[in-house]
Formats: C-alpha cells, sequence, structure tokens
C-alpha cells in the first residue's frame, strides 16, 4: 500500500520511520495535525504516529517518574 491509497485530495503530511519522536511532535505541532504517517525508505505507508501514540507510549510513562505540575 502507498501513501497516495490512503490520501487523495491534498499533500499527505508524513515523515519516514527514522526520524525521531521529537522530530515527529514538532512536524504536527507546527502544522496543528493529531497524526502523520510513517513511510519506510522506499515511501511505502508502514503505520500512522498520532498525539495519542505520544501520550501513551512517550510522555506518561516519562511523567510517572517526574510528576511535573501542569503551571511548569
Amino acid at each position: 500500500m502507498f501513501i497516495r491509497d490512503v490520501i487523495r485530495d491534498r499533500e499527505p503530511y508524513s515523515l519516514r520511520a527514522s526520524a525521531s519522536v521529537l522530530e515527529a511532535a514538532e512536524f504536527m505541532a507546527e502544522r496543528k495535525i493529531g497524526a502523520v504517517c510513517v513511510l519506510d525508505e522506499e515511501g511505502k505507508l508502514i503505520g500512522v504516529f498520532s498525539e495519542r501514540d505520544l501520550r501513551n507510549r512517550v510522555v506518561v510513562p516519562g511523567m510517572i517518574r517526574r510528576r511535573c505540575g501542569l503551571a511548569r
């Protein structure tokens, strides 16, 4: 499956699988989007990285150790 098979009406938002989580978060924030397509080196769609992935797989595990307040 290729990304053009999923998104046809605009330029798709995508990053290579080699991008870091921080790069993906910054990319989504700059564009005010909630998810980005993940492509392999051949440009094939291999997944989607979303705000939910960021929260559940990156932020929450880190916050358990740091106990940061919202005012910071």
